[in-house]
C-alpha cells in the first residue's frame, strides 16, 4: 500500500497557518480499491466539481467496486460469468 506522511499534505499546513499544533484524525487500513471509494466520496462532495470530473469519479468508483466484487467471487456486470 502506498503510504504518506500527513504532514505532506495541504491539509497539515492550512492547520499550521491557522496556528493548530494537532488535528483529529480517523487512521483506517483499506485496500487499494476501499481507500479509491473513499476519496470518491469525498471528492464528489466539492462544490465547484466538473460533470467531466464527476463522471470519471463515478467510473472510478465502479472499477474500484468491480475489483472488490471479484474479490469476493460476485459480480457487477450482467454478461460476466458467475
Amino acid at each position: 500500500m502506498n503510504t504518506r506522511s500527513y504532514q505532506d499534505t495541504g491539509v497539515w499546513r492550512f492547520a499550521k497557518e491557522l496556528g493548530m499544533e494537532k488535528i483529529p484524525v480517523i487512521v483506517r487500513n483499506l485496500t487499494d480499491e476501499q481507500a479509491v471509494s473513499t476519496m470518491v466520496d469525498v471528492n464528489l462532495h466539492r462544490e465547484n466539481i466538473l460533470p467531466s470530473e464527476r463522471a470519471f469519479a463515478y467510473k472510478m468508483k465502479w472499477e474500484a467496486a468491480k475489483k472488490i466484487r471479484k474479490d469476493f467471487g460476485a459480480t457487477c456486470d450482467k454478461d460476466e460469468k458467475r
